[in-house]
């Protein structure tokens, strides 16, 4: 049985019946999935990465280690490939001035003795020469080092890092930013919640339930883009930074570099590069338009522009963020979760991202 991304559409109650089905198969089974809770339960994993295809046996914590231990013995690696490479150009640098001070000098010296043209003309094609063939020799041991760096940058995993340089928010007790009182609302005629009311400030609530339950819905009843069938909200939309499923309202045709520049009142390349630096970002994806890129490159972008915002959001507001990301990207989100200094409503079935990014308080409904 072949299955691809079977958690992808998955509740948490799906995706638990999912695992225990497959525990009972005894076929052949091949799966393709990023989810955590899922790839616990298998021992063989075969790794598909642009450094490489490889087999590893052992259990998923046993594997994200060797991922780890491989990353790191390449970067460092490559480090070393780089200063070599650095010390090799910046030594045929010096023997290069060396040299030309020499010929300068041995110029000077040979106009003084004023020796036969024929002489002079002679001892300048020997050493033109015999430079010329070191020149060779030399240009060909560079590319080889160049190519023992480029080889070694080629085994490292290519990784779109979500590392933010994080905002600060005002000092001071946090006013409420979302109100919802007693609100309601229904869909085909069927009622998903009733006179739910809630008050979200700088703390962190997790919206939780099965599918159809009315998760999103909630979201944006809360967000004042849906109007509830009973019951009133407000919010303060300036105070609040949100990213959709799949980014989809980040969808724009606009790329990231644009939409900094415009934050920060300047479009130089230098001050476009340097935020980019800042978050690990690369520059070949933020100067393309947001609707090309996947969701999970669009989930980085917009909470990069968020984070860049002014003022920054005291509130993010997230539906299913982890829903393209693999185990490395989603890691990588729950770190820079944990991190936020504001408050975060968020919508997720990924019970251990919402235990690592610190959610004290969950809604669940149906």
């Amino acid at each position: 049985m072949l299955l691809d991304e079977p958690t992808s559409d998955l509740d948490a109650a799906g995706i638990r019946w999912l695992v225990k089905q497959l525990a009972r198969w005894r076929d052949g089974l091949v799966v393709v999935s990023h989810d955590r809770q899922l790839l616990r339960t298998f021992t063989q994993f075969f790794i598909v990465a642009e450094s490489g295809c490889r087999y590893l046996e052992g259990t998923f914590g046993q594997l994200l280690a060797d991922l780890t231990r491989e990353r790191e013995d390449g970067e460092r690696a490559h480090r070393g490939e780089m200063n070599r490479l650095l010390a090799r150009e910046e030594h045929n640098a010096a023997v290069r001035r060396r040299r030309q001070r020499k010929k300068n000098l041995g110029r000077i010296r040979e106009l003084k003795r004023c020796p036969a043209r024929i002489k002079l003309n002679d001892k300048r094609s020997y050493k033109q020469e015999s430079q010329g063939k070191r020149a060779v020799l030399q240009k060909e041991r560079m590319g080889g080092v160049r190519d023992a760096a480029r080889a070694s940058r080629r085994a490292l995993s290519v990784a779109l890092p979500l590392e933010l340089a994080l905002p600060r928010l005002p000092e001071g007790a946090a006013t409420p930013v979302v109100r919802c009182d007693a609100v309601t609302a229904m869909a085909g005629g069927r009622i998903l919640f009733r006179a739910l009311s809630l008050e979200v400030a700088r703390e962190r609530i997790a919206v939780c339930g099965a599918n159809g339950s009315g998760k999103t819905t909630l979201l944006e009843i809360a967000l004042g883009l849906r109007t509830p069938a009973a019951g009133q909200s407000r919010c303060q939309s300036s105070r609040i930074g949100y990213i959709a499923q799949n980014a989809d309202n980040w969808r724009l045709d606009e790329s990231l570099a644009e939409l900094v520049a415009l934050q920060r009142a300047t479009g130089s390349v230098d001050t476009i590069a340097g935020v980019m630096r800042a978050h690990r970002f690369p520059l070949a994806l933020a100067r393309r338009p947001l609707v090309s890129l996947s969701p999970g490159e669009r989930l980085r972008a917009a909470l990069i522009c968020l984070a860049r915002r002014s003022p920054p959001p005291e509130l993010l507001v997230l539906d299913e963020p982890t829903q393209h990301l693999d185990f490395a990207g989603i890691a990588a989100l729950e770190a820079v979760l944990s991190a936020w200094p504001g408050g975060l409503l968020v919508v997720s079935h990924d019970d251990e991202l919402l235990d690592a990014i610190g959610v004290a308080r969950r809604i669940e409904l149906g």
